[in-house]
């Protein structure tokens, strides 16, 4: 890119087309160039404010976000599926977000 342009070439820059089940061959190259960066941490680490700022710099979040409450007005960066599975996944062991026991063994 850098050395059209030395040269004075013009550059046309292509927008992206949207990916499809279909199989297009003109997606597959673009559905090969994309990325997924996942964020994992401990609660109050720091991960919705990371997720959020991933967002800010362009980055897709996830489809169904938690949004805001009282305690959080500029809203959590996160799936509320993924949210509500952790919450299940707690709930069968007798645990919640903020317990401070071990996950029990199983077996």
């Amino acid at each position: 890119m850098i050395d059209a342009q030395r040269r004075g070439k013009a550059m046309k820059i292509k927008k992206k087309r949207p990916l499809d089940s279909s199989g297009d061959s003109r997606n597959r190259s673009a559905a090969r160039a994309r990325k997924a960066l996942v964020v994992l941490g401990m609660h109050r680490s720091g991960t919705s404010a990371l997720a959020g700022l991933m967002m800010r710099l362009g980055g897709d979040g996830p489809a169904n976000l938690l949004g805001p409450t009282a305690n959080n007005e500029l809203g959590h960066f996160e799936s509320r599926p993924i949210y509500m599975l952790q919450d299940k996944v707690l709930a069968s062991a007798g645990l919640t977000w903020d317990d401070y026991r071990p996950f029990p063994q199983v077996g």
